[in-house]
């Protein structure tokens, strides 16, 4: 079932979950009342699977000739036997009940608790959304500016890619999402598949200790935007400079497509209505809701390619370019 939420072969069990009754902005998973813990969340989501290593083979054309591959061997399921990828005689693998145990050691004085996890295109990938205790704030005083922090962990089990941690802010009121890099031009923190694991995870908790330190930034970032007046003017330079947009190539339609979404109801806040951080939210809101997916595309794929574009692929992109630009021109 490539580029879909996963579903176990032999069980048909959906291999996903989201919480609190309602889906999570990606719209995946099956519902389940409240967040899970690890225990609980590895159970629902049906991510109780190990991945083991196997020897690769190459066969030759007749079918008669086998040869082992001496640089290359395979990662598979061991609940299915399905080939997941081919890997370096290097790799080693994060398997899903230590990547939960990871994320459950972030932070030392508090119980994670899971809103979302699941597997995609068979396994290949692993998620898993975790809320940072007591790490919520509401912008400038308003109910209806709640922010909340949660913890991104995504693995790759098909040898194309680092394990990812990715602090992740979320706007309650429309769940637009915006991710708080570890530093400059960085999407989180990445932990290469080789070497000493568990020497690597333990120094992934050292440094993702900082991670209170950069929701406190983002909170001063998202205070100070808030304060700041941007004018309609403003706010075309702004999608101009963002989109590469000149006078011969100016996009009309987009830039009244996103000044509709500034002024939509989710941005009269007094936080955002007529602020920088209201034209930082219409960049958010269009990324994580609005941008169109390719045409064709089945609406069983359309959450998980939102979750990849919103927090890992050009959508994420888009976003931290667009917070740097509102910094700078506020």
């Amino acid at each position: 079932m490539a580029h879909e939420i996963s579903t176990n072969s032999v069980t048909g069990k959906v291999e996903a979950f989201y919480g609190k009754n309602t889906p999570a902005w990606h719209g995946l998973g099956t519902v389940v009342q409240g967040c899970l813990t690890s225990d609980a969340a590895i159970q629902t989501a049906g991510l109780d699977w190990n991945v083991g290593i196997w020897d690769a083979y190459a066969v030759g054309n007749n079918g008669n000739t086998m040869v082992k591959a001496k640089s290359h061997r395979m990662t598979v399921r061991e609940d299915t036997n399905e080939v997941l990828g081919v890997i370096g005689k290097d790799y080693k693998v994060i398997q899903n009940l230590q990547a939960f145990g990871f994320v459950d050691n972030l932070i030392a004085d508090g119980v994670m608790q899971y809103e979302t996890a699941g597997a995609l295109r068979g396994g290949k990938t692993v998620w898993m959304l975790a809320t940072m205790p007591d790490r919520k704030f509401m912008l400038n005083g308003e109910s209806s500016e709640m922010h909340e922090s949660w913890v991104l962990f995504v693995n790759s089990h098909d040898g194309k890619g680092a394990a990812r941690v990715i602090p992740t802010t979320v706007r309650v009121v429309c769940q637009n999402t915006l991710n708080v890099a570890m530093n400059s031009g960085s999407q989180g923190l990445r932990i290469w598949h080789n070497g000493d694991l568990e020497a690597k995870l333990t120094e992934a908790r050292r440094v993702l200790g900082i991670i209170d330190q950069k929701f406190d930034a983002y909170k001063t970032t998202a205070t100070s935007l808030s304060n700041r007046i941007c004018t309609n003017g403003n706010f075309e330079k702004f999608v101009d400079a963002l989109m590469g947009y000149d006078e011969e190539n100016r996009d009309d339609d987009m830039i009244a497509y996103l000044r509709g979404l500034r002024n939509s109801k989710t941005n009269q806040t007094n936080s955002a209505d007529g602020t920088w951080f209201g034209a930082l939210q219409a960049i958010t809101d269009y990324v994580d809701h609005h941008q169109a997916v390719k045409s064709g595309t089945k609406r069983n794929v359309v959450g998980e390619m939102r979750l990849e574009r919103t927090v890992l692929g050009a959508g994420a992109a888009l976003k931290g370019r667009a917070l740097k630009l509102a910094m700078s021109m506020s």
